[in-house]
């Protein structure tokens, strides 16, 4: 017998069932959870996507709680040199992870993509499809979101609608994985606890009444630092650190670099209250004038210059931690506001000095007591004390009273005395140049500045208390900060929090939530397959691949459709605007077929019909 030719051969695909004689084998049923088993790909990819996400978390958790810097007074803090790089290179780290977990993402979303598949045959049983929605189905489904209009308006029934808007969300979320890295990677101010060693103790060797004389007497080591800080900030060179903690004993210069704390320190609370109190100018000069004081027997002397002059008149001490200081304030040719007129003398007229001296004298009362400073912004939400800074305990101080007594008359140190007289200050707000930008129009910024010069033109100045009392504050809470770098007695490790630029380690933790979204996607989505597939009566679960598509199209309503759009220029338009359903065909079979030509499932049948892999 003679063979056929290769050319002359021809194979045409046949349901089960169309051809008689040819028993329908039975495929076993294969469920959602079995499809996911069998399907080894979505199993293993979405386990890869989930462990590089697990570990761009757990970088990014770690490197959240590092301290980018270590400043040098911190106590156990230190940069590794693989820290260092990565924070030197914090760009490039940023987009590595992002690269990794929008990787990670694209991985965990491709499971949900492939149970969405699933759903296009229990949706072809539903109602009938145009070829071109089927691609769009499709499309949408592997991640496309140019397909999800077109998807969504053509689709019917609410387990389809709702595939497809899941199958939107994920696609949507791996493109804004990276927002997520850009978001936990952007640096900000967070709050982060140091420690520093810092002493208590602090102290004066040396009593107020042996300087105020003429010549004046030797300043303690405290008084002589404190020159030089409120030097520094009635001339505008420097701004009084922690201002808010001024009546506290503690060296707020050093403090002010280490953040937020709680501790135990002393508190001074002070009490000005002023009355005009004239002068007793035992003799007159035309360059200076003589006072008497209650202190002292010997008189002061006064430079008869337009300016401001002070001194201690008395002192009461109440007990070791409290003493009442009278100060006295004498405006030459000026005024203060509440102040005594004194004269004008006939030398002060021939001076020009028309005003006289204005007086006004201050009783200073200062009681110290065992406090606790915190710096926080919200003072509910301070802790308890991490050390004590400074308590009256170990205070030193040369005679009972001393240091209250030295707080409240500190501002007379701060000027100079020129040829035995007392010091004498002139205001900086008649020459706000000498201001820094930052302290003008700042009230603490306005401090009177020592006078060292002679003037020969008579000036008047007026004083408001508010100028004075803030002299003697601010005076008084340079010398507490000078007080405690003398005598010092124990160190103690102080506990602080101070803002620094770093990751912040509780936002890694949005890293998680696109993989825990697509987790939860894919359980809604393969619930809704496999109830979309019971109801449908479709026991086997199969993606729409295309050897499923062609399998499920070898009916005769596809082929004698297909053969008549051969015949017209416009094949493939026609067959894109092909309406089909799925369900049982003439024949027996399973497969696509127009409206008129296929019939939904029922139990017995979708057991056994339809073709391998349908």
């Amino acid at each position: 017998m003679a063979s056929k030719q290769p050319e002359d051969s021809t194979y045409e695909l046949l349901r089960y069932g169309e051809t008689s004689g040819v028993p329908t084998p039975e495929e076993p049923e294969q469920g959602i959870r079995s499809f996911i088993w069998h399907s080894p790909s979505i199993t293993i990819v979405f386990g890869i996507g989930t462990a590089f996400a697990v570990g761009c978390v757990v970088f990014t958790q770690w490197l959240g709680t590092q301290k980018f810097v270590c400043p040098d007074w911190a106590l156990d803090c230190s940069v590794s040199e693989f820290l260092a790089d990565v924070v030197a290179h914090l760009g490039q780290v940023q987009g590595i992870i992002t690269a990794v977990y929008s990787a990670s993402v694209a991985m965990m979303a491709y499971a949900t993509f492939q149970v969405a598949e699933t759903t296009l045959w229990p949706a072809l049983t539903m109602r009938t499809f145009s070829l071109g929605d089927m691609d769009h189905y499709l499309a949408l489904t592997r991640g496309s979101l140019a397909a999800s209009p077109r998807a969504l308006w053509q689709a019917r029934g609410l387990g389809p609608v709702a595939v497809l808007l899941i199958a939107t969300v994920i696609a949507i979320l791996q493109l804004t994985s990276s927002i997520f890295v850009g978001h936990v990677y952007s640096v900000t101010n967070v709050t982060t606890t140091y420690f520093s060693n810092h002493s208590d103790g602090g102290g004066m060797g040396l009593s107020f009444d042996g300087f105020q004389m003429n010549p004046p007497g030797m300043l303690p080591g405290a008084a002589g630092d404190a020159v030089s800080i409120y030097t520094s900030w009635a001339n505008g060179l420097s701004s009084e650190p922690m201002p808010e903690q001024r009546n506290f004993i503690i060296d707020r210069a050093n403090l002010s670099a280490v953040g937020a704390f709680s501790a135990h320190a002393i508190e001074k609370h002070t009490t000005i209250s002023c009355s005009a109190t004239p002068i007793n100018i035992t003799s007159e000069y035309a360059d200076m004038f003589t006072v008497q004081v209650n202190m002292s027997a010997t008189d002061l002397w006064i430079r008869q210059q337009p300016l401001l002059s002070l001194w201690v008149d008395r002192w009461k001490n109440l007990s070791d931690a409290r003493a009442v200081t009278t100060m006295m304030f004498a405006a030459i040719n000026g005024t203060i506001e509440g102040g005594h007129r004194n004269g004008p003398s006939e030398v002060m007229l021939e001076l020009g000095y028309t005003e006289g001296v204005s007086s006004l004298a201050c009783d200073i009362d200062v009681e110290l007591k065992d406090s606790v400073v915190c710096t926080m912004k919200d003072p509910s939400k301070c802790p308890p004390p991490s050390m004590t800074l400074s308590k009256l305990e170990s205070l030193g101080q040369p005679c009972s009273g001393c240091i209250p007594v030295w707080l409240a008359a500190a501002v007379e140190v701060y000027g100079v005395s020129i040829y035995g007289t007392q010091p004498m200050f002139y205001p900086t707000v008649a020459n706000p140049g000498v201001l820094a930008p930052t302290q003008l129009g700042n009230l603490s910024a306005a401090l009177p500045v020592a006078w060292t010069s002679v003037s020969t033109a008579p000036t008047s100045y007026t004083w408001p208390q508010d100028i004075l009392r803030n002299f003697i504050e601010v005076g008084s809470g340079a010398l507490a900060i000078t007080i405690m770098r003398h005598f010092p007695n124990e160190s103690g490790i102080l506990e602080s929090r101070l803002p620094m630029l770093r990751i912040d380690a509780r936002r890694s933790w949005l890293l998680l939530v696109p993989p825990a979204l697509i987790l939860l996607s894919v359980v809604l989505v393969a619930a809704l397959s496999g109830v979309m597939h019971s109801k449908a009566n479709l026991p086997n679960v199969h993606r729409g691949t295309t050897s499923e598509i062609v399998l499920n199209s070898q009916t005769e309503d596809i082929k004698s459709v297909v053969s008549e759009a051969r015949k017209t220029s416009t094949t493939r338009a026609t067959l894109s605007r092909l309406r089909v359903r799925y369900g049982v065909v003439a024949g027996g079979g399973a497969g696509l077929a127009r409206e008129g030509g296929v019939s939904a499932f029922d139990k017995r049948l979708s057991s056994t019909a339809g073709f391998y892999g349908s």
